[in-house]
């Protein structure tokens, strides 16, 4: 069976197992992966997304194939400064309304445990509420999680 690293809910990126994670740090320094970039480079020719020509690392479009097996399709030419933008979307691909409400619900509550201390669930939630927005930079139209 291929491969399936176990994911965090939270990110959607797969879990640092010592095993997973020493496998894939092997993986990054192998003549396998350089091989692979290579081989992309020849058809890119620069990042895929901005097409700059420096700094060019080889990016994990997905973890749910065997480490060590990618395919060209597997992967993308990304320069340094679209490589975080390009993490964050594969973390979020595909997540639901309903798995997003869950994590800005979760991340909320850390920050109001930060802001008010252990009292935090007895601050009223409109308090809660407006200074959430303020420290997030949020309008009201956006949907931020109860």
């Amino acid at each position: 069976a291929p491969f399936q690293p176990a994911t965090s809910l939270f990110t959607r990126r797969p879990v640092a197992s010592p095993t997973w994670r020493e496998r894939y740090e092997a993986l990054l320094k192998s003549e396998f992966w350089w091989g692979l970039k290579r081989q992309k480079l020849t058809i890119v020719h620069g990042c895929q997304r901005c097409s700059r020509r420096t700094k060019l690392q080889l990016h994990h479009l997905h973890y749910d194939r065997r480490l060590g097996a990618e395919t060209l399709a597997d992967v993308e030419i990304v320069c340094a400064t679209c490589h975080p933008q390009a993490d964050v979307e594969r973390e979020t691909e595909g997540i639901t309304e309903t798995e997003e409400r869950q994590r800005i619900g979760l991340l909320r509550s850390r920050w109001a445990r930060r802001r008010f201390g252990n009292a935090w669930k007895e601050v009223p939630a409109d308090v809660v509420d407006e200074e959430w927005r303020q420290d997030c930079g949020a309008s009201d139209d956006d949907k931020w999680g109860d």
